[in-house]
């Protein structure tokens, strides 16, 4: 007669230990990965040559001066002609990016309009530090392609609205604002799912005044 076998299975406690073990690793594996994507980007930028063939001009060349090589000497002039000097803020803003999401462990608990807030504060950011870049900064010499500004093409034509539309002081201002505005928005960590701005404004107020 034949004898039924049991089934061993792996203790519930063994199973979760395995799973966050691997959970672990890929998130810490991840988050070196872009630590190395953000140096060479770092990298990039900071080995700029003007010499390098790119999109913004051609040439011929025996040895890429890029760090990067190729790849890097293109990211650099593109990056450098929209951005200017505040190109150096990709980087960073991928690093930052990836401590939240993967340091900090804060993957699971994205959430789609906190996502979208956050990118569009980054993009303000960028962009205002581009027309304040444009506006006070001049670029050493082959610093950025070409006869390009200091904030890139991004900043000559923010900052050339804005001072034309609020003259230079009241310009400055808003630009000022708008900077302070895009950074808070993408580092501040108090704004919670499925919770828009005023919401968050209206539950902060609320908070104050019952400390009060």
């Amino acid at each position: 007669m034949a004898q039924a076998h049991r089934i061993k299975t792996e203790p519930p406690a063994m199973r979760a230990g395995i799973l966050r073990f691997v959970k672990g690793v890929l998130q810490e594996s991840s988050f070196w990965l872009v630590v190395l994507i953000a140096l060479g980007m770092i990298g990039a930028l900071a080995t700029f040559h003007v010499a390098d063939p790119a999109w913004t001009h051609t040439a011929n060349v025996a040895k890429i001066h890029n760090l990067v090589g190729t790849v890097g000497a293109w990211f650099a002039d593109v990056s450098l002609y929209f951005f200017g000097y505040p190109a150096y803020w990709l980087p960073l803003g991928l690093l930052f990016a990836g401590w939240r999401l993967l340091k900090c462990g804060a993957l699971l608990e994205l959430d789609a309009e906190i996502v979208l807030f956050r990118v569009m504060g980054f993009a303000v950011a960028l962009v205002t530090a581009c027309g304040l870049a444009a506006l006070h900064l001049k670029p050493g010499l082959g610093a950025v392609p070409g006869a390009g500004s200091a904030g890139g093409l991004v900043g000559v034509h923010v900052s050339r609205f804005l001072v034309q539309a609020f003259g230079f002081a009241w310009g400055n201002v808003l630009i000022i604002a708008l900077l302070l505005a895009g950074v808070t928005s993408v580092s501040y960590t108090h704004l919670r799912a499925h919770e828009t701005v005023l919401d968050l404004v209206c539950r902060l107020l609320l908070e104050k005044k019952k400390k009060q």
